[in-house]
C-alpha cells in the first residue's frame, strides 16, 4: 500500500519520488508531509482560499486538477502512506474511495456539460467536430448522470 501512495503523490504533483535538488535528494512523501504540516487545514476539504491555492500550487500544474480531485486524491495517498503498516488503509478500503473519487469527478464533468450545453445550446463552436466522429466525454458523462 505504501508504495501506491507515492504513486498516487507522483500522480499528483507530476513529481518523481526522488527528487535531486542541487545535489541534494528529497522524497516526495516528506515533500508532501512538510505539506500538510504546514498547511493543516490542507486536508479538510474547506473552501478557503488559502488552503486551494496552496494544494493548486502543489498539484501538477499540466494537469487542472478540480479542487476536490486533488484534495481526495492526497487523503487516499496519506491514507497508503501512514508510517505503521497494521495502521494504513486495506487495498478494498483505498478501493473503495477511489470509487467514490471517481463518481465525484464525474458527477463534477456532468454538471459542466450541462451548464456548457446550456450556455451554447444553439451554437457549435468553431473547429468543433460533429458527433459521430468521436467520443465526447462530456456527454456521456451528462447522460450518466441524468440516468442516475
Amino acid at each position: 500500500m505504501y508504495s501506491y501512495g507515492v504513486v498516487l503523490l507522483e500522480l499528483l504533483t507530476g513529481k518523481p519520488a526522488l527528487l535531486k535538488d542541487h545535489g541534494s535528494t528529497r522524497d516526495l512523501v516528506t515533500l508532501v508531509y512538510d505539506f500538510c504540516a504546514d498547511h493543516p487545514d490542507s486536508l479538510s476539504g474547506g473552501d478557503d482560499p488559502a488552503v486551494r491555492r496552496a494544494l493548486a500550487a502543489l498539484a501538477d500544474r499540466r494537469v487542472a486538477w478540480p479542487h476536490d480531485a486533488a484534495l481526495g486524491l492526497l487523503q487516499i495517498a496519506r491514507r497508503c502512506l501512514v508510517p505503521r503498516q497494521r495502521e494504513r488503509c486495506t487495498i478494498g478500503n483505498m478501493l473503495h474511495c477511489l470509487e467514490v473519487l471517481a463518481s465525484s469527478a464525474a458527477a463534477a464533468v456532468a454538471d459542466e456539460a450541462d451548464r456548457d450545453a446550456a450556455a451554447a445550446a444553439h451554437v457549435q463552436p468553431w473547429g468543433a467536430a460533429p458527433a459521430s466522429m468521436g467520443h465526447d466525454i462530456f456527454q456521456e458523462a451528462a447522460e450518466a448522470k441524468r440516468a442516475a
